[in-house]
């Protein structure tokens, strides 16, 4: 599949990559415009409920490396369908959430799913499109992050 053109089709499984981006965009940028709603829930501080935000993206950058690796040592198919598994099912277990402390925790487990679905939407477009063909796929893999925070 090496040397395809950013227009030839491959698909199915690159749609689906930017689906996972634009849904992880929407989780990463949308979840902070309840905070309002949370803040008034667990009578927490604008500051407090500003660690979730740093715990996600803390949690993130510092397994993105090891993330990597998991990766390349699973696939990107299964490591993918786990980022996005484990993200997808922190998504719907947040509208269980009793306290803020449970609501940190969630903040970390996401960082992790967050941590595997960078890197492994970048190697599909790495993996399926060849050096000189991988600067549209890759656009369009970046506008499936920006237009989920835009839909937030």
């Amino acid at each position: 599949m090496r040397g395809r053109s950013w227009c030839s089709g491959s698909s199915i499984q690159f749609v689906l990559i930017i689906a996972v981006a634009l849904v992880a965009g929407l989780y990463r940028d949308g979840f902070p415009a309840l905070f309002p709603f949370m803040r008034a829930e667990f009578t927490v501080s604008r500051a407090a409920l500003g660690s979730y935000v740093s715990l996600l993206y803390l949690v993130s950058a510092a397994l993105a490396v090891f993330s990597g690796y998991v990766v390349d040592y699973l696939g990107t198919k299964r490591a993918l369908l786990m980022g996005a598994g484990t993200l997808g099912g922190l998504i719907m277990v947040h509208s269980l959430v009793p306290t803020y402390g449970v609501l940190l925790l969630l903040a970390v487990l996401s960082g992790v799913g967050f941590s595997i679905i960078g890197p492994g939407t970048n190697k599909v477009v790495t993996d399926q499109f060849a050096a000189d063909r991988r600067g549209v796929p890759m656009g369009l893999l970046f506008v499936g992050w920006s237009v989920g925070g835009l839909l937030a």
